[in-house]
């Protein structure tokens, strides 16, 4: 495992201190900021190969969110055992633990300097950097975290304490190296989507997607992606950018298409729409509403 300082820029001298990208108001000081990503970065280092790695993104770290993930976690725990729950996190939070979560914060300056960025913001310009970019540069610097590793967005709703291990278990036979779902695109006529000009400058000579609010990567999948962002010091768009990077590069890929009557971009979950007896398994996207969230969570499963 690299030292900090091989890892990690000097604050004071990154790119991402200028105008527009600097974050404000900063938490802290730079120095404090320094010392407690030290502090973080020894943490990591700490932690054991568990059996499996699940990620949370989320804008913001409160008690509700705190208190709602904790839920989850303590779920996917008592039925697959050795397993780390991290929640990484666009805002700082002063704890990297809270009962069976573990919070990472990764300042901006590491993810712009390493090149991790723009994995969402050609579609969304007035940020930079935002909660994949950061998983992106935890999961390249802290491999030995995982052989596989789940992400899912904070809109992505779960009903059942039960229903997130029965579906990684589902793909537990799977060798693919990125294993999401199929993209949202008309596919009588998938050239007419206009996001796929935002792949352009990535050099791909073949093209295709996933859609990603709940996916599985291996190990050998944050490799190869970490080399390619060495060499190009900036992502794309992720939808578009995960499966040609996998595609062009020789890794395999694998779409699940099992949630795909309930997990679209739009229009919103409804609960009615959860509540039908015939999901095998109840994972919804999108769900925005954190009361609707909890609802479903809370509500009656039915298989």
């Amino acid at each position: 495992m690299e030292s900090f300082n091989e890892i990690f820029h000097s604050i004071y001298n990154s790119k991402f201190n200028l105008e527009p990208y600097q974050a404000k108001p900063m938490p802290f000081s730079g120095a404090e900021l320094l010392e407690f990503s030290k502090r973080q970065h020894n943490w990591l280092q700490s932690l054991e190969v568990p059996k499996r790695s699940v990620i949370f993104l989320v804008r913001e770290v409160n008690d509700d969110v705190i208190r709602r993930y904790n839920l989850v976690a303590e779920g996917i725990r008592a039925n697959s055992g050795n397993v780390e729950v991290f929640l990484i996190t666009d805002k700082w939070w002063p704890r990297n633990q809270e009962g069976c979560l573990n919070i990472v914060y990764i300042y901006e300056n590491f993810c712009y300097d390493a090149g991790f960025f723009y994995v969402n913001t050609d579609v969304m310009p007035d940020k930079i950097v935002i909660t994949w970019d950061r998983c992106l540069f935890f999961l390249s610097q802290y491999k030995h975290l995982f052989e596989y590793v789940w992400i899912l967005e904070d809109d992505v709703a779960i009903k059942g304490a039960d229903t997130l291990t029965r579906f990684f278990e589902r793909y537990d036979y799977s060798d693919a190296d990125l294993l999401a779902a199929p993209p949202l695109i008309n596919k009588a006529n998938p050239g007419e989507w206009v996001l796929w000009k935002t792949i352009e400058p990535a050099g791909f000579p073949l093209r295709w997607a996933s859609y990603n609010p709940v996916c599985r990567f291996s190990r050998g999948f944050i490799e190869v992606l970490t080399r390619y962002v060495s060499e190009k010091k900036r992502m794309f768009f992720l939808e578009i950018f995960f499966y040609s990077l996998a595609l062009n590069t020789g890794l395999k890929t694998q779409y699940f298409y099992e949630l795909e009557k309930h997990f679209r971009f739009t229009p919103n979950i409804t609960f009615e729409e959860t509540q039908k007896s015939d999901i095998e398994f109840p994972i919804f996207h999108p769900v925005k509403d954190l009361v609707l969230w909890d609802k479903i969570w809370n509500s009656p499963v039915r298989f």
